[in-house]
């Protein structure tokens, strides 16, 4: 009986739990997901402003999600949208963006890595060669 009570009392003062995620939400929640999927499109990100850009790979789509604000604008050729986002939404939305980061991040550096030729020693030599023959001309 007791615990009833505060699982009412928690779901009251803690209405995220409880609200409904909108239509446009949730479409929001499926754009985003179709969008940072696609290698072509472009993800940036400003940490001191807290803000979140997708832009499509043609360029049709453009999404800003505003973390400080929890808004996001979704914006095509010919209709910009703004949406209030619930916390609920937000971590989805934030969540999908910030695994792709990591993804491509993470397949950038594994790509770099496997380029190396050279060992630091064998640059060290190079260099000091293209020294010696410069001074000796």
């Amino acid at each position: 009986m007791i615990k009833n009570y505060k699982l009412k009392f928690y779901k009251i003062w803690n209405k995220s739990l409880c609200s409904e995620i909108t239509r446009e939400e949730r479409d929001l929640m499926i754009i985003v997901s179709q969008l940072v999927k696609n290698n072509d499109t472009d993800l940036l990100m400003v940490p001191k402003m807290d803000k979140f850009y997708i832009k499509s790979g043609d360029g049709s789509i453009f999404i800003v999600v505003d973390n400080m604000t929890s808004e996001a604008f979704v914006i095509n050729h010919v209709l910009g949208y703004h949406i209030k986002l619930s916390d609920r939404v937000m971590n989805f939305v934030l969540d999908k963006f910030i695994y792709e980061v990591e993804k491509r991040r993470t397949a950038m550096e594994n790509e770099y890595k496997s380029n190396i030729q050279y060992s630091l020693n064998t640059i060290v030599s190079r260099l000091f060669n293209n020294n010696n023959n410069n001074n000796k001309k």
